[in-house]
């Protein structure tokens, strides 16, 4: 493995922000790139105040927590983020409602109706992007009425939001969708691979799952977005929040405060190189190809490169919080995200031959490049698409 850093002497040139390597590598390439903050200073040798979180491990929240530890936010604000991975929503509010977690990513439905039982459970509002009903390529669904007599997967259970919604639409036109579908529940990761494997007739699942889906040749049939403006919406509503409970946040005001603090910053978008420090991982599988790495501007964002004297197949693998999440037919480019962060892999003399959740293979011509970019020009290239919903934005 090969390592190098952006500002450290080494084999290669970095001067104004650029890294110019040469990697002896097989044209499969294997690529997987981190970025981390050094904070100055000296840090506290106590222990910070715990929190725990229930995080469903392929959701949203999972990204941000690995932003936060990644960037050392957690330790910046002195706190001590405890992850209680769980496979759904309800497990998450199972463990929340019982005590064994202290916080979760939640919707401002269910806290509404916990509240009117008597519960003391907020709400701070964090997001506003939705999923939508998926169905296969030549699936003749297309609006609420085509859903009567078939098989419906709803990801979450019961009293997911999304779920909650879409009936009541359905009511205004006089469909109950709970009689006239066979609706079955359970784990979008479950309810993905079933989707897939062509058992069910259509999929209401989280975005981040319809981005997946929809790569592997899926399309959105009923966007919740057209949901909530046929419900009376506006604009965007945050459904999706912080949900704790209100005495123990009396109890725990300065952790609450931190932690929500931490998430703010995450908001503000931490780059995949946009740090002081820049590592680059590339896997060396024994062959002599030459390929040419370019990082530039490496503390704001930038691009990264690569660039190959061969014709070849090259793979990229994402690090397991980023997601690929929409493929732009006309420019090619190919958008990812781990929520905060937005980007694309840019080519030339290329195109894609297939991609996935966090991996996606390139046919790369003599002298063609992938490019990654990252920051502004990602958001302005994704909304020339008009798309963005399906990169949760």
């Amino acid at each position: 493995m090969l390592v190098r850093r952006c500002g450290r002497k080494g084999d290669g040139i970095c001067k104004r922000r650029k890294l110019w390597h040469r990697l002896a590598m097989r044209p499969m390439l294997r690529l997987v790139l981190t970025a981390i903050v050094v904070f100055a200073g000296a840090t506290s040798a106590t222990a910070g105040d715990r929190i725990r979180l229930a995080v469903q491990k392929t959701g949203t929240l999972a990204w941000e927590l690995d932003v936060i530890k990644t960037h050392g936010l957690d330790r910046k604000l002195d706190l001590v983020i405890e992850p209680i991975e769980l496979a759904s929503t309800e497990a998450g509010k199972i463990a929340l409602k019982g005590g064994s977690a202290d916080l979760m990513l939640s919707d401002w439905l269910w806290v509404a109706r916990e509240r009117s039982l008597g519960d003391g459970l907020v709400f701070y509002p964090s997001s506003s992007t939705l999923g939508a009903v998926m169905v296969p390529a030549q699936s003749a669904i297309r609006e609420l009425a085509d859903l009567k007599g078939k098989k419906l997967a709803v990801a979450g259970g019961p009293l997911d939001k999304s779920w909650l919604l879409l009936q009541a639409l359905a009511r205004r036109a006089g469909i109950d969708l709970r009689k006239q579908a066979t609706v079955v529940y359970g784990a979008p990761p479950l309810l993905a691979e079933k989707a897939l494997q062509g058992e069910i007739d259509a999929t209401l699942t989280f975005w981040n799952f319809c981005a997946d889906l929809e790569s592997r040749g899926l399309k959105r049939a009923i966007a919740m977005d057209d949901v909530m403006k046929g419900l009376g919406a506006k604009g965007p509503v945050a459904i999706v929040g912080y949900t704790f409970d209100s005495g123990w946040a009396a109890r725990n005001r300065s952790t609450v405060d931190r932690f929500l603090e931490a998430i703010a910053e995450v908001g503000l978008g931490y780059p995949v190189l946009g740090a002081l420090n820049v590592r680059l991982f590339a896997v060396n599988n024994g062959e002599d190809d030459d390929i040419k790495v370019q990082a530039k501007d490496c503390n704001t964002g930038g691009t990264f490169q690569l660039e190959t004297d061969f014709a070849s197949q090259e793979r990229n693998v994402q690090s397991s919080a980023i997601h690929y999440c929409l493929l732009d037919s006309v420019s090619g480019r190919l958008f990812f995200t781990n929520g905060p962060l937005l980007g694309y892999d840019s080519p030339e003399v290329s195109h894609v031959i297939n991609w996935g959740s966090n991996q996606s293979t390139w046919a790369v011509g003599a002298g063609g490049r992938i490019g990654m970019v990252t920051g502004e020009d990602a958001q302005q290239a994704l909304a020339l698409t008009g798309r963005q919903s399906s990169c949760g934005r």
